[in-house]
């Protein structure tokens, strides 16, 4: 048998519930004894005959002489489950106490092969991609027209969420036009962070805190990857998990997605598009052990099916599904000789830096849920995605939202194209929302009248019923995608991590390594019942009896 002592150290107590006193009374009458530990924990001895209780300690009693299936007539199914759940618990302790479950592994990145001369083009670089407001943690890296006027951004680059306050673009994009290599960009000076803004469709815009770049980056030879730390946690967005499981081989099928332009002569970045690629041996083109390649070739596929990148998609994400999920495989960094079919297109591979990421991002790398409030893609976080164009004869559209009760946050986020071609002119399109009525310049209860075609209105514990969005152009022409979120109240299902209404047995020990202080809390805050910062042996049971009777 193995004891369960539950000490304060560990931060667990006991809080029994209606059928553990029957299960220990059961065991009392079988000659169970259930001993109290100092600590205020306890835990089960067997039983001994007078004989064996006076034996010393070199002594081998034998094994308690019970009647056959006694404590099978003695408890009912119910009890039998409870005793079920808390096997689990000190299964999953044992576990992770012999195999250090949640450890990092090791090593080291192999060192990239010799590349050929830098006459690849430089692309902050999707063509025949298709619209879309899906891939939340897909983002655009804004950067300011002018650094004397802090509320005026345009899209520069693209990038993914990975941590709840941890963004990755591409080197390339926080470092002087035509700077190349790390030591002189850092020379030269990155990007001060007051200068940028991250914009997700889901969030909204978002302070940046600091900027860093990989120091082995070198343009189309290694490292085009640069680490922003968000100001302020995301919250109700699941980050992207890195890829640590190989580079992806040629003949692998992955996802883009970016913020950038859909030919080389357009002006059209700042919506959001995606498509597929198939990756491709690099050839010698770049080194193919630090990027992953494809290449754009006629016959063009279908929208969607056969897509390349181009400028302002630079530090966009490429998902790759190894077989558990979607995996963060590739950054976008270059190609040429332009975006269209007869091109060559690679990506930063991030298996190569995943080492380098995990060490800059620490533990926000392994958030699996971010804030109190359920992830976009679960069913209490419904999106809307509505979109439209905006020009001289056509100058504002109207929609309305409906709002369910319960609802805790309601998120309305603009974006669009940033400039219209002909002739060329800075798009600048504003916001308004309003409870219960068409808003106006003058009347609304939200507006975001920033210089440029983002924006965002978020509510705090909405009133339920219609609300009413007006987007109006102030200047030039383009399209707009407007995502309404409306996050609801999150339901209370102990280690259900990322709100997908189940609990799994990774999740469980999850838990466990939270409450063994080797995950901070904020891994999974659904193991918090009560919100007391603690996780109790009773909140670890009620996720172990979620893990096998459902969130339900």
């Amino acid at each position: 048998m193995i004891p369960l002592l539950v000490t304060p150290q560990s931060r667990w107590r006991w809080q029994v519930d209606p059928p553990l006193p029957r299960i220990i009374s059961a065991w009392e009458r079988v000659g169970v004894r259930v001993q109290a530990s100092p600590h205020s924990g306890w835990y089960p001895h067997p039983p001994l005959s007078h004989a064996e209780e006076t034996r010393g300690r070199g002594q081998q009693a034998g094994p308690p002489r019970l009647r056959p299936y006694s404590l099978f007539h003695l408890l009912s199914a119910t009890e039998w489950r409870w005793i079920a759940r808390a096997g689990v618990i000190v299964l999953l302790l044992w576990v992770c106490g012999a195999r250090g479950v949640g450890a990092t592994p090791s090593g080291q990145p192999t060192t990239p092969a010799d590349a050929p001369s830098n006459a690849a083009r430089r692309r902050p670089r999707i063509v025949n991609g298709l619209a879309t407001q899906a891939f939340p943690t897909t983002g655009a890296l804004l950067a300011a027209l002018d650094p004397r006027d802090p509320n005026r951004f345009t899209s520069e680059c693209s990038g993914v969420l990975v941590g709840c306050q941890t963004f990755l673009t591409a080197a390339h994009c926080v470092c002087p036009e035509g700077v190349d290599t790390a030591s002189a960009c850092i020379a030269a000076g990155l990007t001060e962070p007051s200068a940028l803004r991250v914009f997700l469709q889901h969030a909204g815009v978002l302070s940046i805190d600091s900027v860093i770049i990989n120091p082995a980056y070198t343009f189309a030879v290694e490292s085009d990857i640069a680490l922003l730390t968000l100001a302020a946690p995301v919250t109700g967005i699941t980050p992207s998990r890195i890829n640590t499981t190989g580079t992806p081989p040629p003949g692998t099928t992955g996802t883009i997605a970016g913020f950038g332009i859909t030919v080389d002569s357009e002006t059209d970045s700042g919506v959001k598009r995606y498509g597929k690629v198939v990756t491709a041996s690099c050839d010698g083109r770049v080194p193919g052990v630090t990027n992953v390649c494809w290449d754009f070739t006629e016959p063009l596929g279908p929208p969607g099916g056969d897509s390349n990148t181009c400028e302002g998609d630079s530090g966009g994400p490429l998902f790759v599904d190894f077989g558990a999920g979607e995996r963060l495989a590739g950054l976008t960094s270059g190609g040429r000789p332009t975006c269209w079919p007869r091109s060559f297109s690679w990506d930063t591979d991030v298996f190569y830096e995943r080492h380098w990421i995990e060490t800059e991002a620490g533990a926000d790398l392994n958030s699996t849920t971010c804030g109190h409030l359920p992830p976009v893609g679960t069913p209490r976080a419904d999106v809307q995605a509505l979109s439209g164009e905006l020009s001289t004869t056509v100058t504002e559209q109207r929609a309305t939202v409906q709002v369910p009760p319960g609802t805790r946050v309601l998120r309305v986020v603009l974006n669009g194209e940033d400039e219209q071609t002909d002739p060329p002119r800075t798009n600048d399109f504003d916001l308004y929302l309003k409870f219960g009525g068409p808003p106006s310049g003058n009347d609304s209860d939200c507006r975001d009248i920033a210089a440029g075609p983002y924006g965002a209105c978020i509510i705090d514990v909405p009133a339920a019923g219609t609300w009413h969005v007006l987007v109006d152009r102030v200047s030039g022409a383009g399209v707009y995608q407007l995502t309404v979120t409306t996050f609801g109240a999150r339901r209370p299902c102990a280690g259900d991590c990322n709100d997908d209404g189940e609990v799994t047995v990774t999740e469980l020990i999850t838990g466990v390594n939270i409450t063994l202080g080797r995950l901070l809390l904020d891994q999974c805050p659904s193991f918090d019942v009560d919100a007391d910062d603690l996780v109790t042996v009773d909140e670890l049971l009620r996720a172990v009896s979620n893990a096998l009777e459902s969130c339900s």
